[in-house]
């Protein structure tokens, strides 16, 4: 996303002001991807290709941990265990060329056992899958794997809503502060003038009722930014706020 900037300083910056809503409103998209088209057919290619590396990636890490799991049952003959093995290492790129070429002996017994190999790997792959799809379905019972796809693409969808959510609340708070820091400042100012009002002669009305104005000002931008961190169903989730107390903790100790 796009990092909030604080109005006034973009209103003391206009050449800056102009770079940012010129950005924010016709070459990025809130989460910063872009809004040309050249760029998005460029970006979803890319996005593609790395989609489709990301998934061989992943089906590679499946099989290799598989294969180091079951190299270890005692149903497998030792020969055949060693075979698994090297088959593991082979996927998992730990071979040179020279070791792959030495051992291709054992990688072809590894492709002709896999009639033997395939219940097993079956077994592991299922017991991994159920681990999952409890990991994806709770606090509730554990869904049918077949559903683990349709499960893990609601929560991805959910992950990107709660992170827009969140950049909006930023934004809001950001912009609430900056109008309390703002108001505080100003209260600043007429209390000092009206010190120096007081010790050279009389308090001008006009000015203790300004002050008194940004005072009323102030308390009620706090009170707002109260209200908005009660009832802001972001702020107010207990993991969101265990995880700002974790963090909090952290900048104390550091």
């Amino acid at each position: 996303m796009l990092p909030p900037v604080p109005p006034t300083v973009l209103e003391r910056n206009p050449r800056f002001k102009a770079l940012y809503q010129d950005l924010s409103t016709s070459r990025l998209n809130p989460d910063a991807s872009t809004r040309l088209i050249k760029q998005q057919r460029a970006q979803a290619d890319i996005e593609k290709t790395l989609q489709t590396a990301r998934t061989h990636l992943a089906r590679t890490q499946l099989l290799t941990h598989a294969l180091a799991a079951i190299s270890s049952h005692p149903s497998l003959a030792p020969e055949l265990v060693a075979t698994t093995r090297v088959a593991a290492a082979q996927l998992a790129g730990e071979l040179s060329r020279d070791e792959g070429e030495l051992l291709a002996d054992d990688l072809e017994y590894f492709v002709a056992s896999t009639p033997t190999l395939s219940p097993l790997l079956t077994t592991h792959l299922t017991i991994s899958a159920q681990h999952l799809s409890m990991l994806l379905s709770a606090p509730a019972e554990a869904a049918p794997i077949t559903s683990i796809s349709s499960l893990a693409t609601s929560l991805s969808e959910s992950l990107t809503t709660q992170t827009a959510t969140i950049a909006s609340t930023h934004l809001r708070i950001t912009e609430l502060s900056a109008a309390i820091q703002s108001a505080q400042r100003e209260l600043l100012e007429s209390a000092v003038r009206v010190l120096e009002q007081t010790v050279h002669g009389a308090v001008a009305r006009g000015t203790k009722a300004k002050a008194e104005h940004l005072g009323v000002v102030a308390r009620g931008l706090e009170l707002k930014l109260q209200i908005l961190a009660q009832t802001d169903p972001v702020t107010n989730d207990a993991a969101f706020r265990g995880a700002l107390r974790t963090y909090a903790a952290h900048l104390d100790e550091s």
